[in-house]
């Protein structure tokens, strides 16, 4: 998998580049331009663990971004992110109560991506819709409560499984824009980042046999019914659902800076010697 990704990637990059010379080659081109963005909003996440979306139930986090975009062609743009967010889960708003499961994360992610938008911004529409589409990573910064501390969850194997705490994720996103005067935007910005994992809450598959677990502070996070009062999971119980990968959701209000950088090409060139 690692090894498609590298390859998708490297193929995306290689393309954007041919077509970024392509034409950086023609005077005729005008739509080259460079923007920024900087965003502040919340994250939500989708998992085993996630709550009912019910008022009252609906458990958001903080998040945070900044940006940057390159004009590709008229409506194409490419466009890389780096950003934080902070999701988490608990059982007890769920139908799985009983198992007394919960997380919580304070994330990076970083992606490349590619944007098209309904209107080119060159044109500078009052309002446009974009739709974009990116891979990427994120590392995981799972931790749960336990003892008055929360304990970063990775380490201790819950499910005796050792799985990547950096996952690729395929975000993709819808942005509406509005134009603020010729250089800035203001952006409504929501994406769902799909991971190529099942980890994202430290949760997946079944309880494994507890002596098979390096600690009894490991025993103690992967099976937290006997501090409710329960009897504890059997081994090979169902922990989590495989079947269903993790994601979570961003959704930010953003204020972009646009440059053009052909104009300053221009300045400069046709600048008179002394």
């Amino acid at each position: 998998m690692n090894h498609w990704v590298v390859n998708a990637l490297g193929g995306v990059a290689f393309s954007l580049l041919s077509v970024t010379a392509t034409h950086a080659q023609s005077e005729k081109f005008q739509h080259e331009r460079l923007s920024v963005s900087a965003g502040l909003g919340v994250a939500g996440y989708g998992g085993d663990l996630s709550s009912s979306m019910t008022p009252g139930q609906i458990m958001l986090g903080p998040s945070a971004s900044v940006g940057a975009y390159y004009q590709l062609l008229p409506h194409l743009a490419a466009r890389t992110e780096a950003r934080f967010y902070q999701i988490r889960g608990d059982q007890a708003k769920t139908a799985n109560y009983q198992n007394n499961l919960s997380f919580r994360s304070r994330n990076p992610d970083f992606y490349l991506g590619l944007e098209v938008s309904l209107f080119p911004p060159a044109a500078k529409p009052n309002w446009n819709v974009g739709l974009y589409l990116g891979a990427g990573f994120t590392y995981l910064i799972t931790k749960a409560q336990y003892a008055e501390s929360w304990l970063t969850l990775p380490p201790y194997q819950t499910e005796g499984v050792a799985y990547s705490r950096t996952p690729v994720v395929l975000p993709a996103g819808l942005v509406i824009s509005h134009q603020l005067n010729k250089r800035y935007l203001l952006q409504l910005d929501i994406s769902m980042g799909y991971l190529l994992s099942d980890y994202l809450d430290d949760v997946s598959t079944v309880y494994p046999n507890p002596d098979a677990l390096s600690s009894d502070v490991a025993r103690a996070l992967s099976d937290r019914r006997p501090e409710l009062g329960l009897p504890p999971n059997q081994a090979g119980n169902q922990r989590g659902n495989p079947s269903n990968k993790d994601t979570y959701i961003i959704a930010q209000i953003k204020l972009k800076r646009t440059f053009t950088l052909v104009r300053s090409f221009y300045r400069r060139s046709l600048r008179c010697p002394n």
